[in-house]
């Protein structure tokens, strides 16, 4: 279990940090004909550094405590 969080956690942070990267520098996303938002990587940085920092939590948790 510990294992698989804290992988988990690194995975989320890698995306966090993208979404965060494309954020800052602005970088356009074209999907067909429909760009993607700047503000919707902001949001998918929140969502995903808040679910990076939970399984870094939970993989710093005691054995006994799980």
């Amino acid at each position: 279990m510990r294992t698989y969080a804290l992988v988990s956690g690194m995975f989320l942070a890698i995306v966090a940090v993208a979404h965060l990267v494309r954020a800052v520098m602005r970088w356009p996303i074209l999907i067909a004909d429909l760009t993607v938002p700047v503000w919707c990587s902001i949001a998918a940085f929140v969502f995903t550094a808040a679910l990076a920092l939970w399984g870094f939590r939970v993989a710093g948790r005691n054995e006994s405590r799980m």
